[in-house]
């Protein structure tokens, strides 16, 4: 699924899908905008944006979590990630869907964000596709050969800003492309999750994209 970057001004619509083992929202939940405990790393300090501790980390982030960023366009929500985390990313993976020849013609700043990244410890993936990330985080083979255990797993997969990117004119068409890109996103990411991760997607808000019914696609 081929992105670009969305307008960043504006209203945003964030849903944020709590996606379970079967790639069904929790019922308790209904899968939006709900943060779950998250058991990683129990008994070490938990990073949150509460008011009492003072700390700016957005809810449900937390640099003890593994975290899957997909369709990076320069990187820089990872760095903005990695610099919340105070240069910890050694539990960071992010990628994109263009290639690193690509990504720098498009992007005359990405080199000097990738290696910012990587200097405090992400690992970083180019030519991945978000409706096949088993392949494209390189973790189909080892599932063939010897499963995957929990570490291979992750408690955070994030998608902002999703879109097929193919230039589809006609309204009706492009709706449906970016709605399969999502579903085949969906159904790629709920492999990889950990049994209580959670699955972030952000979305601008109006027309075309309130139309994309992501709800409905995360089902």
């Amino acid at each position: 699924g081929r992105r670009r970057d969305c307008p960043r001004k504006g209203g945003l619509q964030q849903a944020q899908h709590n996606a379970k083992k079967g790639g069904r929202p929790s019922n308790k939940s209904n899968g939006i905008n709900k943060k779950k405990k998250n058991n990683f790393g129990s008994g070490k300090k938990k990073y949150t944006d509460d008011k009492e501790t003072g700390s700016m980390l957005p809810l449900g982030y937390d640099p003890l979590q593994r975290i899957l960023m997909v369709g990076e366009g320069n990187f820089s929500f990872s760095r903005a990630l990695v610099r919340l985390f105070e240069g910890n990313g050694f539990s960071l993976l992010a990628s994109c869907f263009d290639s690193e020849e690509i990504l720098h013609k498009k992007y005359q700043d990405a080199k000097m964000i990738v290696d910012e990244i990587r200097s405090a410890g992400a690992f970083v993936k180019f030519g991945v596709d978000a409706k096949d990330l088993m392949g494209g985080t390189g973790l189909a083979k080892k599932k063939r050969k010897e499963g995957l255990s929990y570490e291979d797993l992750f408690d955070r997969i994030v998608f902002n800003f999703p879109h097929c990117g193919l230039g589809i004119k006609d309204q009706d068409k492009n709706v449906l492309a970016n709605q399969q890109l999502l579903e085949g996103f969906f159904r790629s990411a709920v492999e990889l999750l950990r049994p209580e991760g959670e699955i972030h997607v952000t979305l601008k808000s109006g027309k075309p994209y309130d139309m994309w019914n992501i709800v409905g696609s995360a089902h």
